[in-house]
């Protein structure tokens, strides 16, 4: 069999037919009118592109922006009448201004960074922008913003002399100028007043240290510091209060945790809250999950009582962030999905059953459905008694099992749309059962559960995962087939580290990995997280640094492990999976190492992902094979 057309084949089904919305990324709704800014994926000849919409919320009526395909941020303006993008163009990035009538657009000003978020206030448009040489989230594929002036061959250059994250100003005169000299991570704006997420280092890792500030009339004041990370900075629509969420996380941009109001914390009755942002009647309106239930709420900032609007555990909304809003009519537009519905733009009214105004349904995602399987959550009883859960995606015939470590490692699975991993969707089509953990470790079940895993990588974690592996196939959940493991990230840990420390698997595939705690402290650009999770000393021959480094621990018996890198990775450098590659070939073990040239952290491009996949489902069919 031809596996990578065979690939493309099952990608081009769940990526749906031309000309259709296959995903929709974010909504911007209008504070008074029935109106909505939509981020649409859709389907072209050529793959899919990013598009911008202006949706009507009561006629359905649909109509795309021109010139808007590489969006990078939208907000409205704040007369109502227009909409502010931030979209590349030959030069970098520039803002326009688009009239929401005629739709026609004006570019307001160019920057030669990437603009990240805009807000317009009566007192002018603020805008953050990641300088060139700023660093990228691993959640983006790590590596830089580019100067697309500087020669291909130019290097990046340490200590970086560039690479700020700068908020700044445009005022109603079209002057502009900067609001701090701090970098500025996330920001809210309301009149003269900036709530916004700082630090004094440019740095990816500097992120961990963050503080809460407000700048206004009275200068720049910290409000809000944490043990944990913060993110989510937000200010009602009055100014009169301010909001962030705080939680231990591991990747900038994938935060669950608790919610703090005007620097008190909001009881919300075990919902772990990933996304927060005031409404225009004075609410604070909470997204979050209580395990595998997705739960959206409301909190008056006077009792910061929190208020359950709807709750469901069959759907969920989005993929690492939910996407949702409040509308000035107290109803919640939401971007809902699940296993075996496609994403669609919901209205949310109350406890029933939410209305579907814009759908990613088609005859493509009718057959998805058709192939995706049965998904049930499963609870099983770890190595201390603690109760853990997981999904197990299950396909009519069962050829073999292939456990799936999710990255961060302080993120989780949720019950998403089958097609929304393509991992997933690609093994279960293949005829695998597909594990999905949500370890010690994972975002979901509060803040004490997700932060066990720091200092403590591949500890209580790995036996999580392994007791769930030993519960399906002890309780013949699924049939005694050969086991295989996968995962990308901190995934990629946990898929070269299991295999050797325990004999459950046949086969192992570590996609980005950290094989080296020691080595990737030295080289990875983010070494706070490395601290965070594995100790403060690298240099302690004793500590997890040595004793939970995959490279240290390869002896035969061993799964035969492939392993994947992108060469421009600046959080797990592409040494980590070559160094496991040579000490398993050092010893005897059969092993395969994949570079990909144009990629970061995880490959994102659309013919690297094809060949990865592909890789992946040789390596499993082979050596899945006729094992006892």
């Amino acid at each position: 069999m031809d596996t990578e057309a065979w690939v493309r084949d099952q990608l081009a089904i769940c990526r749906g037919e031309a000309g259709q919305v296959v995903d929709i990324e974010s909504i911007e709704i209008h504070p008074r009118l029935p109106l909505a800014v939509l981020r649409v994926r859709r389907r072209v000849s050529w793959g899919t592109r990013s598009e911008l919409e202006l949706f009507d919320t009561v006629t359905g009526e649909e109509r795309t922006i021109p010139g808007c395909q590489d969006v990078r941020a939208a907000t409205w303006h704040a007369n109502g009448c227009r909409v502010l993008v931030a979209r590349g163009s030959a030069g970098g990035n520039e803002i326009v201004e688009v009239d929401i009538d005629t739709l026609e657009a004006e570019v307001l000003l160019e920057v030669t960074g990437a603009i990240e978020s805009l807000r317009s206030t009566d007192d002018g448009l603020y805008f953050l922008e990641a300088e060139v040489g700023a660093e990228l989230s691993d959640v983006h594929g790590s590596g830089v913003v580019a100067d697309t002036s500087r020669p291909n061959w130019y290097p990046r250059v340490m200590p970086a002399s560039e690479g700020r994250r700068v908020l700044r100003i445009r005022d109603s005169a079209g002057h502009v100028r900067t609001v701090t000299d701090a970098n500025v991570w996330d920001f809210d704006a309301r009149g003269d007043s900036v709530l916004m997420l700082a630090s004094e280092h440019a740095g990816e890792g500097a992120w961990y240290g963050a503080t809460l500030r407000i700048s206004g009339g009275a200068g720049e004041i910290e409000v809000c510091r944490s043990p944990y990370q913060l993110a989510w900075p937000r200010l009602s629509h009055d100014g009169l209060h301010w909001s962030v969420l705080t939680g231990p996380a591991s990747d900038r941009g994938v935060l669950a945790g608790d919610v703090v109001i005007d620097g008190r914390r909001v009881e919300l009755d075990q919902v772990h809250a990933s996304l927060s942002e005031w409404t225009p009647n004075g609410q604070l309106l909470v997204v979050g999950h209580r395990g595998f239930e997705v739960v959206i709420g409301t909190v008056d900032p006077a009792g910061q009582l929190f208020r359950p609007l709807w709750s469901s555990t069959t759907l969920t909304s989005g993929s690492d962030v939910p996407i949702a809003g409040q509308m000035a009519s107290g109803d919640v537009l939401a971007v809902l999905e699940g296993h075996r519905v496609p994403p669609a733009l919901c209205r949310v009214a109350g406890v029933g059953m939410p209305t579907q105004l814009l759908s990613t349904a088609s005859p493509a995602t009718d057959r998805v459905i058709e192939l995706s399987g049965e998904c049930d959550v499963v609870e099983w009883e770890s190595s201390d008694g603690a109760r853990i859960e997981g999904l197990l995606i299950r396909p009519e015939k069962i050829s073999g099992l292939v456990v799936l470590a999710h990255g961060g490692p302080i993120s989780a699975f949720h019950v998403n749309w089958v097609a929304r991993d393509e991992y997933v969707w690609l093994l279960v089509s293949a005829g695998y059962a597909v594990f999905c953990p949500n370890p010690r470790g994972s975002s979901g079940r509060g803040n004490e559960f997700a932060a066990a895993v720091l200092g403590d990588a591949g500890g209580q974690d790995a036996k999580d995962i392994t007791t769930g592996i030993e519960h399906l196939l002890r309780e013949r959940i699924v049939p005694r087939v050969p086991v295989g493991i996968t995962g990308n990230s901190y995934g990629g840990f946990l898929a070269a580290w299991l295999p050797c420390v325990c004999n459950l698997f046949a086969a192992a595939v570590a996609r980005s990995p950290v094989t080296d705690w020691q080595l990737l402290d030295l080289t990875t650009n983010l070494r706070e997280l490395n601290r965070l999770l594995v100790g403060s000393n690298p240099l302690d021959g004793a500590s997890h640094y040595i004793a939970r480094s995959p490279v240290r621990r390869v002896t035969p018996p061993h799964a035969p492990t492939l392993l994947t890198a992108g060469l421009s990775d600046l959080a797990t450098p592409p040494s980590q999976a070559e160094a496991m590659y040579a000490a398993l070939s050092d010893q005897g073990v059969d092993a395969a190492f994949a570079i990909y040239p144009l990629e970061g952290h995880g490959v994102l491009g659309f013919d690297a992902r094809v060949d990865q996949c592909a890789r992946m489902l040789d390596w499993f069919r082979v050596h899945l094979q006729h094992v006892q």
